[in-house]
C-alpha cells in the first residue's frame, strides 16, 4: 500500500468514526430532548427519565458506578 493510499484509508476510517460518534450523540440528545419536552411528565418524572437514560448508557458502557468528582474539578459538569 502506498503512503497516499494508507493516508486515504486512515482518513476514511476516521471520517466514519466521527460520523458514527455524531449520530450517537444526536440520538442521545434527542432522547433527552424528548423527555424534557414531554408535557405529560412531571418534573420528578422527567428527572427519573433522564436518570434512566444515563443508567442505560452506563450499563452499555460497563460502568457500574461513575466516579464522582467535585463539580468545580470538571468545569461545572458531571461527565458520567
Amino acid at each position: 500500500m502506498s503512503a497516499n493510499t494508507e493516508k486515504e484509508f486512515v482518513n476514511a476510517i476516521a471520517a466514519e468514526m466521527a460520523s458514527s460518534v455524531a449520530r450517537a450523540v444526536e440520538r442521545w440528545m434527542a432522547e433527552f430532548d424528548s423527555v424534557l419536552q414531554d408535557p405529560h411528565l412531571t418534573t420528578p418524572r422527567r428527572l427519573q427519565a433522564v436518570q434512566a437514560i444515563v443508567a442505560r448508557y452506563r450499563h452499555l458502557r460497563g460502568l457500574a458506578e461513575c466516579p464522582r468528582q467535585p463539580i468545580d474539578q470538571v468545569g461545572g459538569r458531571d461527565l458520567c
